[in-house]
């Protein structure tokens, strides 16, 4: 009877070991599921993350409509500026004229840290700029052409109220990078992108998210 006994004891054994085994194995697989879904949620977050942190829209255009030399030498450019809002609203087309062949773009620009842009939701911030001025490199900066109030895009409701906080502050976080910092803000500088002029070309300035202004070429008016 001991080897029958024996016998029992080591299938009954065997039977809670292989239940066990499996009981384990069912956990690890539960286990190993959970986590593999926190890493998919991670995975989401941080692609989202980065989508919004290398967002990029469209501010400005500008078009070369003529170009000629005057007696003194200098070269007298002729352009239309069309300035957008966040929501793609266009503001009037302004006609400039600037002395100079290189054409430069002057707006104050704030860029916030790379956390508050990749955020989501109402605690997100993005690069805010407005332009100034347009200026040719054949004359001083202060002899451009300023961008008038009505050749501006229209502001949306929602964010007048941050436009006029921000650009209220643009002083005082250039003059103070220290307070910048510590309420979010990584620069707030004054930018000039330049384009070369030639009759019938199109530009396109654009905003980064987290960076400042870009100017580029996009097409040759007909």
């Amino acid at each position: 009877m001991k080897p029958l006994r024996l016998i029992l004891a080591i299938t009954a054994a065997a039977a809670v070991c292989y239940v066990g085994v499996i009981w384990l194995g069912d956990w690890e697989l539960r286990a190993a599921r959970r986590e593999m879904a926190r890493l998919e949620n991670e995975r989401r977050d941080l692609l989202d993350f980065i989508a919004r942190l290398t967002e990029t829209r469209r501010v400005a255009q500008l078009t070369i409509d003529a170009m000629s030399v005057e007696a003194d030498g200098r070269t007298l450019t002729a352009l239309t500026f069309l300035e957008f809002g966040s929501e793609g609203l266009a503001g009037r087309p302004q006609q400039i004229r600037v002395h100079g062949s290189r054409v430069y773009v002057e707006a104050e620009v704030i860029k916030f840290d790379h956390a508050r842009v990749g955020a989501a939701g109402e605690r997100r911030e993005v690069s805010a700029a407005v332009f100034r001025r347009v200026f040719g490199d054949q004359a001083a900066p202060s002899a451009g052409a300023e961008i008038r109030p009505e050749s501006r895009a229209p502001v949306i409701a929602a964010d007048a109220a941050r436009q006029e906080r921000l650009w209220r502050r643009f002083r005082e976080w250039v003059d103070d990078p220290q307070r910048a910092a510590a309420e979010g803000v990584r620069v707030a500088q004054v930018e000039a992108p330049a384009l070369d002029a030639q009759v019938g070309r199109v530009f396109e300035i654009s905003l980064d998210a987290a960076g400042g202004l870009n100017i580029r070429r996009v097409a040759t008016a007909q």
